[in-house]
């Protein structure tokens, strides 16, 4: 069958794109949302050292590292996450590392 010079005649065409929610593009964008609100939530409890913890989220995860001073520090983290709308789990990787004072410094 040759069709070399024929030509098709289409009416209706109806191309239906499904939004697909769970696409890498709109994991991405909710992670940097979650992401903004969980450094919003830090910042308002001044008491955390955000120059000494990180945190990634990926997928609706959060992941928390570095170290604070107090175990407090380490507990409230947590704590406050738990609130966040959309986050769908937490690892608290954060230690504890106490300041340390030299007895010669002490007068």
């Amino acid at each position: 069958m040759n069709l070399q010079g024929s030509t098709i005649e289409i009416e209706t065409l109806k191309i239906k794109l499904e939004e697909k929610s769970n696409s890498i593009f709109d994991a991405r964008v909710k992670d940097e949302l979650l992401k903004a609100n969980i450094i919003k939530s830090l910042r308002w409890f001044s008491r955390i050292p955000l120059d000494k913890v990180t945190l990634t989220v990926k997928y609706g995860y959060l992941t928390l590292e570095g170290s604070v001073p107090w175990t407090y520090q380490r507990i409230v983290t947590t704590t406050m996450m738990q609130n966040i709308k959309g986050l769908k789990g937490i690892t608290n990787n954060i230690k504890v590392v106490p300041y340390l004072i030299s007895l010669g410094s002490i007068n």
